[in-house]
């Protein structure tokens, strides 16, 4: 296992560093990284999207850690959801994919029970 820690700058930029951060005012959110625990890329991601962190960053933190729709299909399944994390996936589906959520989910419901048919996923020919 390796820990990392990340934090929103007030200026939109998603900071990495190898030791816990100290709150200050220019820091508007701060998470922990657990290289081991899938959730906490998704949180880093989502929560990062929706507090304002420059999409730029996202993308390539997303790239890195292969958070790409297909990926979510899986992780709603272990992201404890909240307010903030469903406005992190709606901009997540509508900037990287131009897709809106809600047709998204729906066709995750329509595979719930079942392996997800991802040649039927909407946004699923759109790379990061």
């Amino acid at each position: 296992m390796t820990t990392h820690y990340y934090y929103l700058h007030t200026n939109g930029d998603l900071i990495h560093k190898n030791l816990p951060i100290d709150p200050s005012d220019f820091v508007k959110a701060t998470w922990k990284l657990d290289t081991e625990e899938r959730a906490d890329a998704w949180i880093i991601i989502l929560e990062g999207l929706a507090l304002g962190a420059k999409l730029e960053r996202i993308r390539e933190l997303a790239k890195l850690w292969e958070c790409d729709l297909r990926d979510l299909a899986y992780a709603v399944s272990f992201v404890k959801p909240t307010r903030v994390r469903k406005q992190g996936m709606e901009k997540f589906t509508k900037k990287f994919y131009s897709l809106d959520l809600n047709k998204w989910l729906g066709w995750l419901c329509a595979t719930m029970g079942k392996t997800p048919d991802f040649d039927s996923m909407p946004g699923r020919e759109v790379e990061l």
